[in-house]
């Protein structure tokens, strides 16, 4: 029989059920992870143990600051989204599929990974792509 106890308790549990899925983390993975290899475009050596600034953003930010090892190998984590209820679509905050560098002595590159993330990318789980090797040109010496 249903009383208004009852009643009052099942309404209850309802609304915690209910602010437990709006309160619940979500992440949409934007961009997927990134590691490849910088190259002097002159030398054809590694850039080792340099530091420099890799992104999917333009701009210099601290945290986009990497040190490539002694293999000139880099590693940059791709850029998440959090929402709580309803998931955004990719087109209204997703990032172009670039990656920006910018190393001292070299010009600054805009790197473009397209077909390198198949199109099934769900942005609901993390991928990884290895983007290769990739050559920067020295500045102009001032000789």
């Amino acid at each position: 029989m249903l009383t208004l106890k009852n009643a009052k308790i099942g309404i209850l549990a309802i609304g915690q059920a209910l602010s437990l899925m709006l309160c619940s983390e979500k992440t949409m993975y934007l961009t997927p992870d990134a590691k490849g290899v910088l190259y002097d475009a002159e030398t054809k050596q590694p850039l080792r143990n340099v530091s420099g600034y890799i992104s999917f953003s333009p701009g210099k930010s601290k945290k986009d600051l990497i040190t490539t090892n002694n293999r000139g190998e880099f590693n940059i984590h791709g850029i998440t989204y959090t929402y709580y209820l309803f998931r955004p679509s990719k087109e209204s905050v997703g990032y172009p599929a670039e990656i920006y560098i910018d190393f001292e002595n070299f010009k600054h590159k805009t790197f473009t990974y397209t077909g390198l993330v198949p199109e099934s990318y769900a942005y609901s789980s993390n991928a990884e792509m290895n983007v290769g090797r990739i050559d920067l040109q020295p500045l102009a010496s001032s000789k």
